[in-house]
């Protein structure tokens, strides 16, 4: 299972917890390969190199398989690909260090505004989920910052704890493993993720802002057979009471969706995004 971000992020987290248990729906181990880089791209494009016998998967998420094509020349295109299964769904939070005087998205506003450019906002790379939620910040209240990229939710997450930013935002997942030593400030969703932080949608952007559907791809071609046994022992891991507690425990959504639904919704993420790369950089 190719994971194309680096070590401690939420894409590492979630899916080392499905691994340790889909064994016993596949009949087999499944082994993960971190390949971090790019936002993505260069996991996704050793995936897409990869035979396509059902041995080799990518744990990708919505944003990597259908944003590239848009912001820049990816060596993958998204039809080099097939849905296996939505495995959850990963709500992003815009968060401070907990000693930061910063206490609230209003504070976090006017800190950012009266900086004017000074602040370092840190994220997981460019046009990565991080990066789009501080894009969109920016472009809903007219704010600059400094841009300050790391490779994947970990490494930024360090770098926001050792000092080397203001600002940053995170899965939740992330978040809750660092034991209060972070401040939620906003959190992506319809229902709040903490107590008495407010969503997104309260502070008045749309329902998608900062959440990231993760996917699991097999590469186009994959014969019929191994495609349905993959997506059978993914449906069916959905059960598990230990895949449950493990994955809430880490603060993935457990929003699961099978292979075939999840493709019919892949050209209107296309269209979503293209509409999105227009809006933040005209």
């Amino acid at each position: 299972l190719i994971v194309p971000a680096g070590p401690g992020g939420s894409h590492d987290l979630t899916g080392r917890v499905f691994t340790s248990v889909i064994p016993a729906y596949l009949g087999q181990a499944m082994i993960i390969k971190l390949v971090p880089g790019a936002a993505g791209q260069v996991g996704s494009a050793q995936a897409a190199k990869a035979p396509a016998d059902g041995y080799t998967l990518l744990y990708s998420a919505d944003l990597i398989d259908q944003l590239p094509q848009y912001t820049t020349k990816p060596p993958y295109s998204p039809d080099d690909f097939i849905s296996v299964a939505q495995i959850n769904t990963q709500s992003q939070s815009l968060i401070v260090r907990s000693d930061s005087a910063i206490k609230s998205y209003k504070d976090l506003v006017a800190a950012v505004k009266q900086a004017n450019g000074a602040m370092k906002f840190v994220h997981s790379g460019r046009w990565g989920p991080s990066f789009i939620v501080g894009a969109r910040l920016a472009q809903k209240e007219s704010l600059k910052f400094n841009y300050t990229a790391f490779r994947g939710g970990g490494p930024s997450m360090r770098a926001l704890l050792a000092g080397d930013g203001d600002f940053s935002a995170q899965a939740a997942s992330v978040i809750s493993s660092q034991a209060g030593k972070v401040r939620p400030l906003a959190s992506a969703g319809n229902k709040r993720l903490f107590k008495d932080v407010p969503t997104f949608v309260e502070l008045g952007y749309p329902e998608d802002m900062g959440v990231l559907r993760r996917v699991v791809f097999a590469p186009k071609g994959v014969p019929a057979d191994r495609l349905r046994v993959l997506r059978e022992a993914f449906s069916k891991m959905q059960s598990d009471k230990t895949y449950k507690r493990l994955m809430t425990r880490v603060g993935a959504n457990l929003e699961f969706m099978d292979g075939a639904s999840y493709e019919k919704l892949r050209p209107d993420q296309g269209q979503f995004y293209k509409t999105l790369v227009n809006n933040l950089t005209k």
